[in-house]
């Protein structure tokens, strides 16, 4: 899911480019580049403007790529990078930012104590759609698959609850009466909408308690919303409470709607049944790798992006170690793994604020941004790992 939370940013960029050759051929309608684990397609030319929101647009012609200041367009046929700026960006510090799955509309959030101002624009132009502020909270965005209408999280601080408030993207108005509220004590991470835009799942963590006291232990929850009803439609407990899985979740819904991918720091990700809730299976074998001071990464400080293909056979994750992670989602698999880094000789590998990654259409590459550079590799390995399936 194209979905960015700056507090999960590393502080610290480093910058050596591998440069691979690229050799372009012809797929489908568009042409593309030769790319594999060991030399993928390297895209910079950014500016110091670090990447962490990608997506390609629907048919696979184009590659859109978010900064801090600009929109980045890596056109698939030409091979140019062309820059968007993006209106007002200057003046904002977003603590959130989210591409429409479209690719269309990119929104933003930013936060404080007392307010969230959230601001919306048309990638191809730069120009603002959309501009407003609520009350603090901020971090929960979701656009719906039409580019219609964004979802926005507020906290009322007097209720310790949380709202869900809806706006046009078009005319600027917030519907009012589409509002949900979500329970005490509950705190919503992230938020994808279904293909018929007719719900909102939401991945939330929710406080325990011991003997009436509030713990420093929370439980991942998953609650489907039916935006027609108001209600919840089904709601479940994602993971056991544990204080460290607090740190960071992402969630992404297949195309059909009946999958529902989550990940956490305990280096796997979870398959679920949308409609039951029932885990249909663990994938499991992603690296914890080095961190950018060449120390080990405990398996506990990995967490994950997760993104299915637009066909949904595949799950790609991107953790913050920058390992890239393919699964066949049928099987369970594992088909590929890549390093998202800057190649450092037989110290291994830098990496430098990987976040963002998304799965081409065709199946035929995924790509993955970093601090200065962008790599597209090819989903031509059939290396596998251990899966557990639970029935």
């Amino acid at each position: 899911m194209s979905h960015f939370l700056v507090s999960r940013w590393p502080a610290h960029f480093l910058a050596r480019q591998l440069v691979g050759v690229a050799i372009w051929v012809a797929v489908g309608v568009a042409a593309a580049p030769a790319a594999s684990a060991a030399n993928p397609v390297t895209i910079k030319g950014f500016d110091g403007d670090g990447i962490d929101l990608v997506s390609f647009t629907p048919d696979g012609k184009k590659l859109l790529l978010v900064g801090y200041k600009n929109t980045y367009i890596h056109d698939m046929v030409t091979r140019k990078l062309s820059k968007v700026a993006i209106e007002g960006a200057d003046k904002l510090r977003p603590t959130a930012r989210l591409l429409s799955p479209d690719g269309a509309v990119l929104a933003a959030a930013q936060r404080d104590s007392l307010t969230t101002k959230v601001q919306a624009w048309d990638v191809n132009s730069g120009k603002s759609k959309l501009e407003f502020s609520l009350g603090p909270g901020g971090d929960l965005l979701a656009i719906s698959g039409d580019g219609k209408r964004i979802a926005v999280g507020e906290m009322d601080q007097t209720a310790v609850a949380w709202k869900i408030r809806f706006w046009d993207l078009d005319s600027g108005e917030e519907d009012a009466g589409a509002s949900l509220t979500i329970e005490r004590f509950v705190s919503p991470v992230t938020a994808v909408y279904g293909a018929s835009n007719k719900t909102l799942t939401i991945l939330s963590h929710r406080r325990m308690f011991a003997g009436g006291r509030p713990t420093d232990k929370s439980e991942g929850i998953i609650a489907v919303w039916d935006l027609e009803k108001g209600a919840v439609r089904n709601s479940f407990a994602a993971y056991a409470p544990d204080k460290l899985l607090t740190r960071s979740y992402d969630l992404a819904l297949s195309p059909d709607d009946t999958t529902i991918a989550t990940s956490a720091n305990d280096n796997q990700i979870q398959l679920w049944r949308s409609e039951t809730g029932k885990c249909q299976a663990v994938l499991s074998g992603v690296k914890g790798g080095k961190n950018s001071y060449g120390g080990a990464v405990s398996e506990r400080e990995v967490s994950h992006d997760v993104t299915f293909s637009p066909d949904g056979k595949l799950l790609a994750a991107l953790s913050l170690t920058a390992y890239v992670s393919v699964f066949d989602v049928a099987t369970g698999t594992k088909k590929a793994e890549f390093h998202n880094g800057l190649r450092q000789g037989r110290d291994g590998y830098q990496f430098g604020g990987s976040r963002g990654i998304a799965i081409s259409p065709d199946n035929k590459f995924v790509a993955a941004g970093g601090a200065t550079f962008v790599n597209m590799f090819a989903l031509k390995s059939t290396r596998t790992a251990a899966t557990k399936k639970e029935k």
